[in-house]
């Protein structure tokens, strides 16, 4: 049972990852905005060609 809930959120994550490349790719956004935790996944979307802000950075806080 444990494996099959890793392999399922890992399904997840390869499905939300793709879906937010496509956004990105279709949406042609001039800058990413992101927390700390999805930073590494924002850099790696902007492909260097987009800066990548994090919410920290503009002094935002989250929502609780």
């Amino acid at each position: 049972m444990s494996e099959r809930k890793d392999r399922t959120k890992l399904g997840l994550s390869k499905y939300t990852a793709d879906a937010a490349e496509r956004a990105v790719e279709h949406s042609q956004p001039s800058l990413i905005l992101t927390d700390n935790t999805n930073l590494l996944a924002a850099e790696k979307l902007s492909n260097g060609t987009r800066p990548v802000l994090t919410l920290d950075q503009i002094g935002a806080r989250p929502l609780l």
